[in-house]
C-alpha cells in the first residue's frame, strides 16, 4: 500500500491498479484554493504509473467528482463519510450529538442504500424538523454516499474517508 501526502490536509484519497496488478491507496494533499484541486492534481496521477483508479472518496470540495470522472471515467466517487459526519455534528446542539450521531451511524452502517434511506427517513421524522441542515447534507450527498455501501465491510474500512487511518 501506498500512500502520497505532503504533510497539508488530505482532500481527496484514491484506491488504484497497476500494470502488475497490484492495488494502492493514493492520497493527495496541496495547500492550493480548493476548487482548483481536483484540476490540478488528478491529471498529475492519471500521466503518471496509474493506469487505473477504482475509487476515489472526496471530501465535498465542489468540482472535485466531475475532475476526477473527466480524467478517470471508470472510476467510482464517494463521498468521506467523516466529512458527512462533521458536517451534521456542526449542524446539531451539542447535547444532542450522541443521540443524532446513533441515528446516523445506521445510515453509513447499513447494508444496502434502501436500508441506509429507510434510516435517513427514520433520523428525519424524529429530528428533521429540529435539525433539517442534518438531513440536507446526508440527501445532498446521497448519489455519492450510497457508492459506499456496495461493499463489504472489509472494504468500507478502507474508502469509508480522505483522513490518513
Amino acid at each position: 500500500m501506498a500512500l502520497l501526502s505532503t504533510g497539508q490536509r488530505t482532500w481527496w484519497s484514491v484506491l488504484t491498479s497497476t500494470a502488475a496488478n497490484t492495488s494502492s491507496v493514493y492520497g493527495s494533499a496541496t495547500a492550493g484554493k480548493a476548487p482548483n484541486i481536483g484540476w490540478r492534481c488528478s491529471p498529475r496521477y492519471a500521466t503518471g504509473a496509474l493506469e487505473d483508479v477504482l475509487i476515489v472518496c472526496c471530501d465535498g470540495l465542489k468540482g472535485l467528482p466531475d475532475a476526477i470522472e473527466a480524467t478517470w471515467p471508470e472510476a467510482l466517487v464517494q463521498t468521506c463519510v467523516i466529512h458527512l459526519l462533521r458536517a451534521s455534528m456542526r449542524l446539531c446542539s451539542w447535547k444532542d450529538r450522541k443521540i443524532i450521531a446513533r441515528g446516523l451511524r445506521a445510515v453509513y452502517t447499513a447494508t444496502n442504500a434502501e436500508t441506509a434511506a429507510a434510516a435517513l427517513d427514520e433520523l428525519e421524522e424524529q429530528w428533521g424538523n429540529r435539525y433539517p441542515g442534518v438531513i440536507r447534507v446526508w440527501c445532498q450527498a446521497w448519489e455519492e454516499f450510497t457508492p459506499f455501501l456496495r461493499f463489504p465491510p472489509e472494504l468500507r474500512r478502507i474508502v469509508y474517508t480522505t483522513n490518513l487511518v
